[in-house]
């Protein structure tokens, strides 16, 4: 159990009260800590609803049903600027708008979440120009407002937590999406088969939105296309693999009275979708679905020599257009041991990998691409070498044990920074009176002992 942990390890606790208060209080207070390395503020008064009423008036969107409305041509509090990542730029890039397309709407509650982003329904919008003076009137004196909405259903992505409400959080999101993209279209080419077989991530852009609302009034969503079908998982960040029995799709026409499935974000979420009616003309083809998949893991693991892993592969299959995913989990191992979360608190670096690898069987897809299993015994070893990395600066050993608590868990360097502002120990979060112990031998130590 204490291995399924991201840097877990068992406590030896007294049978009382303190002892168990203590284990509770670890607890809740590193889920967050766990993932990130460092503490984040989930933000407040952000409400949940699935169910989301009726669509607005055919054509258009709304503030007095919910809808934040943000529109390029309008006054300067109303402004919105789109971008695109470019991975030859490493960085986010102002592009224009789709059509005749002036600005961006989405709903004000989320639908779905996910551990590090709210997910909202949303649409690109326009004003026509006959209607813009009507739309500065309304501004200006705090009406309800209304706008055209684009053809394409759309989904928008927040920020869950206070400290990645900005740029730079969205652009590593849109990054790791982009990167996930470019390794697809590699193993698409090894792979050479029917569209049935081929896998993408869809493309995001990412709208900066003037709010006062916000801190710096600026909102930062990132936006892509609502994908349609029966959403599903193939594997998650920790190891687990789903398989799943894939009938072919049905026509869009009997597709049309069924809802479209509004792109949510799982990425710790498990669904049992094993119920689904078994098609014997089809489950020859089904095996194979399910393994490809799991092979485009292993492969973008061998096509980056080892320094990333592609996981968390969930979307929606169909003959026509094969696999077409969303919001992947790049496990990215450093050759130095640090910045373990690189892209964003679902990376879990060499854990992660292992964790693939351990559930991971080769099948024929994987042999004929000419994959190979890496050796289990080095990819503990990084691991292990990971876990013992100081929790706050995630480049140095432990070498510091805190008192009262006991607990191992930081550098020199980050330890005495605690010390100095009083603050608390990044495992139990009691106060820390002094250093008790310190040296290299403490990265080798449990972080608790009785």
């Amino acid at each position: 159990m204490g291995e399924a942990l991201p840097r877990g390890s068992f406590q030896k606790l007294e049978l009382n009260a303190g002892g168990l208060r203590t284990a509770f209080s670890s607890l809740s207070s590193s889920l967050t800590t766990l993932r990130t390395g460092k503490e984040l503020k989930l933000r407040a008064n952000v409400e949940i609803r699935k169910d989301q009423g009726k669509d607005d008036e055919a054509g258009f969107v709304s503030s007095a049903t919910s809808w934040l409305i943000y529109n390029s041509t309008g006054l300067p509090a109303s402004e919105v600027d789109k971008y695109k990542y470019v991975l030859t730029k490493r960085d986010l890039v102002k592009t224009c708008f789709d059509a005749a397309h002036t600005g961006l709407a989405f709903f004000r509650h989320p639908f779905a979440q996910g551990v590090e982003r709210f997910v909202y329904r949303c649409a690109e919008v326009f004003i026509p120009e006959d209607k813009l003076n009507e739309w500065y009137a309304g501004q200006a004196r705090g009406a309800t407002m209304r706008a055209f909405r684009g053809a394409y259903r759309l989904v928008a992505k927040e920020a869950k937590h206070t400290e990645n409400l900005g740029r730079r959080f969205q652009a590593e999101m849109a990054r790791i999406q982009a990167e996930a993209g470019e390794i697809a279209r590699t193993f698409n080419r090894r792979v050479a088969g029917p569209p049935s077989m081929q896998l993408l991530f869809l493309e995001v852009s990412v709208y900066h939105c003037y709010d006062e609302s916000y801190p710096n009034n600026e909102a930062w969503v990132l936006v892509e296309q609502e994908l349609e079908g029966k959403f599903r998982k193939w594997n998650n960040n920790n190891g687990n693999v789903y398989t799943l029995p894939l009938a072919a799709e049905p026509p869009a026409s009997a597709r049309a009275g069924q809802s479209s499935v509004l792109g949510a974000i799982c990425e710790e979420e498990e669904e049992d979708d094993n119920e689904d009616e078994d098609d014997e003309a089809t489950i020859d083809v089904n095996l194979v679905l399910n393994e490809l998949p799991q092979c485009f893991s292993h492969f973008s693991y061998e096509h980056t020599q080892g320094r990333t892993l592609v996981c968390d592969l969930q979307g929606v299959w169909n003959a026509s257009d094969g696999f077409v995913l969303t919001d992947p989990v790049l496990h990215h191992i450093s050759k130095k041991g640090s910045r373990r979360h690189k892209n964003g608190g679902t990376d879990k670096g060499a854990q992660g990998v292992l964790s693939f690898f351990k559930t991971h069987t080769c099948g024929q897809l994987c042999r004929q691409l000419g994959l190979k299993a890496p050796d289990l015994a080095d990819l503990a070893k990084a691991a292990n070498e990971e876990a013992r990395l100081c929790l706050i600066c995630l480049d140095r050993p432990r070498a510091t044990r805190f008192g009262p608590c006991r607990h191992a868990s930081c550098c020199e360097e980050c330890a005495s920074r605690l010390v100095a502002s009083r603050e608390r120990c990044p495992i139990c979060r009691a106060p820390i009176t002094d250093v008790i112990e310190r040296g290299v031998q403490v990265a080798m130590q449990p972080t608790l002992v009785s």
